[in-house]
């Protein structure tokens, strides 16, 4: 009987090798693609601006910390949560989300401001927080 099951259980493990080694290597590969970055009007106006919601979802199989998008020239008529996104203050250039803290793996992080049309905020750099 051993030998009948021993089929069996080397299939069952080499599937679950497999599957091991695919999550592993899918969170180790976070590049630039891992964080998606989308906007969306709300339908809301603040002080004659249309409001934007901002929505960084972390596509990456491990947790991101300290995420930063390029936001050369941003402005908004709404103040932003500096917990959620804000300017790094030695870099202009650059915009730090969720406070650094690390956002998980599918997780999002939104923030919206008002604008007369969408800032483009491409991402920029994150360190992966694997385990």
């Amino acid at each position: 009987m051993a030998a009948t099951l021993a089929p069996s259980s080397s299939k069952l493990l080499a599937a679950f090798l497999i599957l091991y080694i695919v999550a592993h290597a899918s969170g180790k590969l976070c590049d630039k693609s891992s964080v998606n970055v989308s906007y969306e009007r709300t339908g809301t106006v603040v002080e004659g601006q249309p409001e934007w919601e901002v929505v960084v979802r972390n596509t990456c199989g491990c947790s991101l910390s300290h995420v930063q998008l390029t936001c050369t020239g941003f402005s908004t008529v709404k103040e932003v949560d500096p917990r959620l996104f804000r300017s790094l203050a030695k870099d202009q250039d650059h915009c730090l989300v969720n406070d650094g803290k690390p956002i998980a793996p599918s997780s999002t992080v939104r923030f919206s401001y008002a604008w007369l049309t969408p800032y483009d905020l491409p991402f920029f750099s994150a360190q992966p927080r694997c385990t």
